[in-house]
């Protein structure tokens, strides 16, 4: 079995910042089914900034597990179990005989990568496949679990593939996760590099310097629509390089709203007193149509929209510049 190495560092601003949100550093081991890419849909390792240091290493072994459970795991669910303990072999077939129990089946050989679970040694029940891996710690935690049931005789594979994805989120470890976009994350491909390294900004926004091995994972609304019709508020951050001035807060407070697009109008604006370098823009109960272009569209709309503004004369806004410095999601 390999052994595999992870280095993630934060400074005490990155963890205070952290905290402040309620975010904990979140490892979710990636899972493949049908062939298709991996799912990160399990909270594997959950790192708590108070339980972290400036590096902290972690260290395990690929050695995989399985169980199932008899009920479907939305977010936030916590993966449990209901069935024994199997080891996994690489291309193993498994099956759930009419007792419940979950096997090695007898009468198939293994075959490939992934792991074959299925349903047609007489189990009355839909059940859902759970993988189970080693954490840092040694012990069995899940690592994915099927997003369907294996009906009788139906069948799902599932092939853990040398990818683990780190970000920050409000999860706890077991934890169902439905690809969550508190924060950009850091993928490490683990393939033939077993180990590999990265820092998280202090302010959370990005993840500097990386392995060569690891790419950074901006958040993205396209990933799932699911999770998007949970989402109440996005609210885009924009701050000047110069303060604002009375004619400037008066017109974006005043003006501001009517350039954006009429499926883009935001619900809520909110900009500093005269002196001051922020302007808040809150869309709220996003559509979908919207989501599937991400939440880059979002701060594409806030940025079209102070560039018209720039060139209305009565705007107080002629030669100022401005950066987009945050985004945000709430759910209610």
């Amino acid at each position: 079995m390999a052994t595999y190495t992870l280095k993630i560092s934060s400074s005490s601003e990155a963890r205070q910042a952290a905290a402040a949100k309620g975010y904990n550093f979140i490892l979710a081991k990636g899972v493949s089914s049908g062939g298709g890419d991996p799912d990160y849909n399990t909270a594997w390792i959950v790192l708590k900034p108070n339980e972290m240091t400036g590096t902290d290493t972690i260290t395990w072994t690929d050695d995989y597990y399985a169980n199932f459970s008899t009920q479907e795991f939305k977010n936030k669910a916590k993966i449990v179990g209901s069935g024994n303990d199997v080891k996994m072999t690489p291309g193993g077939e498994y099956n759930l005989d009419k007792t419940g129990d979950l096997i090695t089946d007898p009468n198939k050989e293994p075959n490939g990568t992934a792991f074959h679970f299925h349903n047609d040694e007489g189990y009355a029940l839909e059940y859902v496949p759970i993988l189970k891996s080693l954490n840092n710690l040694q012990h069995q935690v899940p690592i994915w679990s099927a997003s369907t049931g294996v009906t009788k005789n139906g069948a799902i594979d599932a092939t853990p593939v040398t990818k683990v994805r780190v970000w920050l989120g409000k999860y706890e470890q077991g934890e169902a996760v439905l690809a969550e976009y508190a924060t950009i994350a850091v993928e490490f491909d683990l393939t033939t590099i077993f180990s590999g390294e990265a820092t998280i900004n202090d302010d959370l926004s990005d993840w500097t310097p990386i392995s060569d091995n690891a790419k950074t994972i901006e958040p993205n609304l396209a990933d799932t629509n699911e999770f998007f019709e949970e989402v109440d508020l996005i609210t885009v951050t924009t701050t000047f390089t110069t303060a604002l001035t009375v004619v400037s807060v008066g017109y974006l407070t005043n003006k501001f709203l009517s350039l954006f697009d009429r499926n883009l109008k935001p619900s809520r604006i909110e900009v500093s007193a005269p002196g001051g370098f922020t302007l808040k823009v809150t869309f709220s109960q996003p559509s979908l149509s919207v989501a599937n272009a991400g939440i880059d569209q979002y701060e594409l709309a806030v940025n079209k929209a102070l560039l018209s503004a720039q060139e209305d004369l009565d705007s107080g806004l002629k030669g100022e510049k401005w950066t987009l410095t945050d985004k945000s999601l709430t759910v209610m």
